[in-house]
């Protein structure tokens, strides 16, 4: 399963496309989203949850994206 998150940074530059791919079993990241604050931890989890492979997350936080997205390298 693809996760594709669309990360808005509220700048002048434009938004950075970042695509995580997501075991099925998603345990892997349940050390990375320990790191990640409770808000955007929910955001992602229920984006998975209803299996989009689409979404939003533009008020999640700039060092939880980081943190996930070095995680999922």
């Amino acid at each position: 399963m693809v996760v594709v998150l669309h990360y808005d940074t509220h700048s002048l530059e434009a938004s950075s496309l970042v695509s995580i791919t997501l075991s099925s079993t998603r345990l892997l990241f349940v050390s990375i989203f320990q790191k990640i604050c409770l808000a955007c931890v929910q955001k992602l989890c229920a984006a998975v949850m209803v299996q989009l492979l689409l979404f939003r997350l533009l008020t999640i936080h700039n060092h939880c994206l980081t943190l996930l997205t070095t995680g999922c390298q």
